[in-house]
């Protein structure tokens, strides 16, 4: 696909195999348009998966710190109040509790990042491409017949990769 080449099997048959894009100026930059992604990546402009797994990361450590610092002001304060049978405070149980509760933070803030990394190196369908969109414009592609075999996938964020099996008319100069 890289540099657009094509070749045919059994140029009698009328059965070839076209690996190209479309020449500039057909149906968007390169034979890229909307069905294709347009160079934004799967979460946006500029987004990567690593970068967004780091913010979400050190937001994370933020409000963990901020929520321990809370918890040890609260046991501090009120460590003398509200004592059990055997005279420890409640206000004890605090700390084990915010680790839980920041326990289903970081699960939770982290199952998404999660799900896209293991939907990337699974080689899943970039959610942004319409794979029915992408065989409709190969097949408008001159003296193709069919499209057929269509696979597209994510190498990052921003690069994607496709592979597609053409069948083109009898006759066609491949």
């Amino acid at each position: 696909v890289a540099d657009g080449h094509d070749h045919s099997h059994a140029p009698a048959a009328g059965h070839g195999h076209g690996h190209g894009h479309a020449e500039e100026g057909e149906g968007g930059e390169a034979g890229h348009g909307p069905c294709c992604g347009e160079g934004e990546g799967a979460g946006g402009a500029g987004s990567s998966l690593a970068l967004r797994a780091a913010m979400v990361h050190v937001i994370g450590d933020i409000v963990q710190s901020v929520g321990v610092c809370v918890a040890a002001a609260l046991i501090w304060a009120f460590s003398d109040r509200w004592l059990d049978a055997s005279g420890v405070s409640y206000w004890y149980r605090v700390d084990p509790v915010c680790t839980y509760l920041f326990s289903l933070l970081v699960l939770y803030s982290s199952y998404g990042t999660m799900s896209e990394a293991v939907h990337l190196l699974m080689a899943g369908v970039p959610s942004d491409i319409n794979i029915s969109e992408v065989r409709s414009r190969l097949k408008a592609i001159p003296c193709v017949v069919g499209a057929h075999d269509v696979h597209v996938w994510a190498l990052s964020a921003s690069k994607r990769n496709m592979w597609a099996h053409l069948t083109v008319s009898a006759g066609a100069d491949s």
